[in-house]
């Protein structure tokens, strides 16, 4: 194998594992089960999560929201937006 060859398998490799290990963000579909103040909670797999209103909108129980997670960071969750 030429030397060019090893070092682009090489790149290739380090490029896959880099992807392998990035934590990406996502956005996924809820319902408002209960709201407490300017918290409100929502269900995310099976796992209640109390979180902010990222966006500000009037919301009720039971309304379908987006919730975004920045980075895979379930602390740093918003709704983004309503359903």
């Amino acid at each position: 194998m030429k030397l060019q060859d090893e070092i682009l398998k090489t790149i290739e490799i380090s490029i896959q594992k880099y992807k392998n290990t990035c934590i990406q963000s996502r956005d996924v579909s809820s319902i408002v089960t209960n709201i407490n103040n300017d918290k409100f909670e929502v269900d995310i797999d099976g796992v209640k999560y109390w979180i902010k209103n990222g966006v500000d909108i009037s919301l009720s129980t039971g309304d379908h929201v987006w919730v975004h997670v920045p980075n895979g960071n379930m602390n740093e969750m918003f709704i983004m937006a309503r359903k």
